[in-house]
């Protein structure tokens, strides 16, 4: 299954380059506010709180025409706007909505098409009332023959066909906080365990993004900042940037490190999410290729071009490199992470 991204909101920096913004693109106003609260499993997940006006944010997505995005929601109904906003949104690349779905201060969902026109409104669901609820919608484009599947908690409530989509493909995804500059307090909800797929007749399930972190050095050669191991310098919940690192200018140096072992046994791993965190100190190119390494055999990831400031570069790795089959938790634990400067 093609996956786009996984966000679990759980390695973001408070802010700067590394915060959420790193990889959402937001537009906020000093009224609008996006905090990092406790999550859905103990980690972390992203407030969106609007006092008064305008806000949101958004990514950009593979364009395809199929489209899926799922997503744990929490909100209190009190504060959710009486006619429910378009929340979550499906956008062409020049930002024509092709789909969205809101909630109201009821707790009902409803689906909109491209016109904006409410296609449908649950009658008798409610979401929780200050709990998660797992929202997964899918969507195919078009402007007369669309379709577009809802899904809470697992159970189909919605699907809906010869729709309005919209005529584009889709391109970006959006969460927005409302759109009246005149009601406070609107719209204030939290999202966590997203993941998004794209060419694909369906969402993939509800997923919880669980984070491993280094949990020992294998083989070392970056100079570490501090601390008695290379690890202890990139094992932060949370990037830390310059507070603990490790660092070296030399082509060829790696660093090799185990992993923390996951602590549940999920019925499905339907992918791992790669993160790395890093830049450079000098104006000449640096390439820094991130791997694994299953059984003492390395499976190259990818090659980041490092730019002076620290960004995350990532990727997703949908099956086992080694097997060509889907991962199963044994060998996610037996799993070993590197990185190597090329240039």
């Amino acid at each position: 299954m093609p996956f786009d991204f996984i966000e679990g909101f759980d390695r973001y920096a408070s802010t700067g380059s590394l915060g959420f913004q790193g990889r959402w693109l937001a537009a906020l106003n000093s009224n609008n506010t996006a905090q990092l609260f406790t999550g859905r499993f103990g980690a972390r997940c992203l407030r969106l709180r609007s006092l008064v006006g305008g806000g949101f944010i958004e990514r950009l997505a593979k364009p395809s025409t199929r489209y899926g995005m799922q997503v744990a929601f929490k909100a209190n109904h009190s504060a959710m706007k009486t006619v429910p906003y378009r929340i979550a949104r499906w956008k062409a690349a020049g930002g024509a909505v092709q789909a969205a779905w809101g909630i109201d201060e009821m707790g009902r969902i409803s689906v909109y098409n491209a016109a904006n026109v409410a296609v449908f409104t649950s009658d008798g669901f409610e979401i929780a009332n200050d709990g998660w609820t797992y929202i997964e919608m899918w969507v195919k484009h078009s402007a007369t023959l669309g379709e577009v599947r809802l899904k809470i908690n697992g159970e189909t409530i919605y699907y809906g066909t010869n729709l309005n989509t919209g005529s584009l493909p889709i391109e970006r995804i959006q969460f927005t906080y409302g759109d009246d500059d005149t009601i406070a307090g609107e719209n204030t909800y939290f999202l966590d365990d997203m993941v998004t797929v794209y060419d694909e007749d369906d969402t993939p399930g509800e997923s919880a993004a669980l984070v491993f972190r280094p949990s020992a050095d294998v083989s070392v050669d970056f100079t570490r900042l501090s601390g008695d191991t290379n690890a202890d310098m990139v094992d932060e919940e949370q990037v830390d940037a310059e507070v603990t690192y490790n660092y070296s200018n030399t082509v060829g140096h790696t660093d090799i490190f185990e992993l923390s072992d996951l602590t549940t046994t999920p019925e499905e791993i339907k992918a791992i999410f790669i993160s790395i965190a890093a830049r450079k100190e000098d104006s000449g190119t640096r390439q820094l290729e991130y791997f694994l390494v299953i059984d003492g055999t390395e499976y190259s990831l990818d090659i980041a071009y490092l730019g002076g400031s620290y960004e995350f570069y990532e990727v997703v790795v949908e099956l086992n490199p080694a097997t060509g089959l889907a991962w199963l938790p044994a060998e996610v634990n037996a799993l070993r992470i590197g990185y190597r400067i090329l240039e």
